[in-house]
């Protein structure tokens, strides 16, 4: 999961497992496994030619807002999107 996150986000892969570990104590396994769930499937690829983008988002959000919530978690973010 982590590796996927990663790719979607544009993360690397250690920055999408340290703000995955934060999310799994703060939400626990299985709502975390819903959440990454609901962003996988709706940043796919058939996804993106299939479904409307409001409704991808609705899928893609609840786990992104979790995962960058706190400062730290945004200044991570912002860190990776600078540097592209």
């Amino acid at each position: 999961m982590t590796a996927a996150l990663a790719r979607v986000l544009g993360l690397e892969p250690a920055e999408a497992h340290a703000l995955l570990a934060l999310l799994l104590r703060r939400r626990g396994r299985f709502s975390v496994a819903v959440r990454a769930l609901a962003l996988l499937v709706g940043a796919s690829r058939p996804a993106r030619m299939l479904l409307p983008r409001s409704i991808r988002l609705r899928a893609v959000r609840p786990l992104v807002y979790e995962l960058i919530r706190t400062p730290a978690e945004n200044l991570v973010y912002m860190g990776r999107e600078e540097s592209r």
